[in-house]
């Protein structure tokens, strides 16, 4: 059901699935090498002696399950459907309870409220899995706020009494990679918003984005720039829910109504509806003096009309003080063709103290920023 939270995981033909059935029981189903869908505890009843199951990977031909038991269960090896109730790992460096699982370099991290242990396959008769003594002090805040990244895992978590940030980690590495805008705005949200945190993850054109949507906003990271950002759909947070790679192609799946889009560079149009995008630039002064900005210039790609929009514009407004911007004025990009088009802004007054310039652009065509200059007299 769409009002039900399921974790999944692909990995070859086998898929598996953890979610709430009709029934309110929680239930997981698996397909291997075929097509037919099968609810486990049909063919073993094994699968919930540990409790009930909550997130789901595929690690060494296994699937993993951590329970709500504090208890983490696998298969066998490439069978969803066999499991032994004697096959169970425990998280014991903290007694907080389990939030999630993860794979890197197929050592199992296991997430609780307020730590992350470690796991090694190490063979031989039984789980087969180990803890090897590898603690981190931080715990992941959301049951589905962590998402495997290309070097490692990032997640939205905090330590005991802390609040929570956003964390990398790499090569047994932690690294906070949240700035104090980002901590901010994480603060200001209460613990159910905070908890409503779902991560996702993909590559495009030499970027990697981390996505973490909260009920009221998406907010992204390239690890690739190292720089933060939000996304939105008409006022909302970012209304794809779902993010899956294949055929060369990326795939998003719709919140609002169940579609299925094409992400990439040179669509223009968010399902249908044009996509606004606002950029900004760093603070302008003049060692606190009052400065004059006779001429701002964006140099742009111009000449990127298309049938949808063939006059395309962007609109330039400025903010003195941080918090409200006033002097919104359009400049066109240029029609098809028209590659030599400048957007110049004029007499645009003075500030006191501070000057940020803010540039919005609306409609289906491609934008791509180059450089801004602005002429500053004392």
């Amino acid at each position: 059901p769409a009002d039900n939270t399921w974790s999944a995981i692909t990995y070859g033909e086998r898929f598996a699935a953890v979610g709430q059935s009709g029934t309110g029981n929680r239930a997981m189903t698996s397909i291997n090498g075929g097509n037919a869908l099968r609810v486990i505890t049909d063919y073993d009843t094994d699968f919930l002696a540990n409790g009930l199951p909550q997130n789901v990977r595929f690690v060494d031909s296994y699937f993993a399950v951590t329970t709500d038991e504090k208890k983490w269960i696998r298969s066998e090896a490439n069978n969803g459907l066999d499991w032994n109730a004697l096959d169970v790992g425990t998280a014991e460096a903290d007694p907080d309870d389990i939030q999630a699982i993860e794979i890197d370099n197929n050592d199992v991290y296991i997430f609780g409220s307020e730590t992350v242990e470690t796991f090694d396959n190490i063979g031989g008769t039984g789980f087969g899995f180990q803890r090897n003594n590898v603690v981190f002090n931080k715990g992941a805040t959301s049951k589905d706020g962590v998402v495997k990244t290309t070097n490692g895992i990032a997640f939205l978590g905090a330590g005991k009494d802390e609040t929570p940030v956003i964390w990398s980690l790499e090569a047994g590495q932690l690294t906070k990679i949240s700035h104090p805008g980002i901590d901010d705005t994480l603060n200001k949200m209460t613990l159910e918003d905070l908890e409503a945190c779902f991560a996702q993850y993909y590559a495009e054109a030499g970027a990697f984005f981390a996505l973490f949507t909260f009920p009221t906003v998406t907010l992204g990271y390239d690890f690739a720039s190292k720089l933060w950002h939000e996304r939105e759909s008409s006022g909302l947070r970012w209304r794809v829910n779902s993010l899956t790679t294949g055929y060369g192609t990326i795939f998003a799946g719709d919140s609002i109504d169940g579609r299925i889009g094409e992400l990439a560079l040179d669509i223009y149009d968010e399902y249908d509806n044009y996509i606004e995008a606002q950029v900004s630039s760093p603070n302008f002064a003049n060692q606190g003096e009052r400065a004059f900005y006779p001429k701002i210039e964006l140099t742009m790609e111009a000449g990127v009309g298309n049938a949808d929009n063939p006059d395309p514009s962007v609109t330039f407004d400025y903010s003195d003080n941080g918090k409200t911007f006033k002097g919104a004025r359009a400049r066109d990009i240029g029609k098809i063709g028209d590659y030599e088009r400048r957007s110049i802004w004029r007499q645009n007054g003075s500030a006191a103290r501070m000057r940020i310039n803010r540039f919005t652009f609306t409609g289906k065509t491609k934008r791509t920023v180059i450089k801004l200059e602005a002429e500053i007299e004392a």
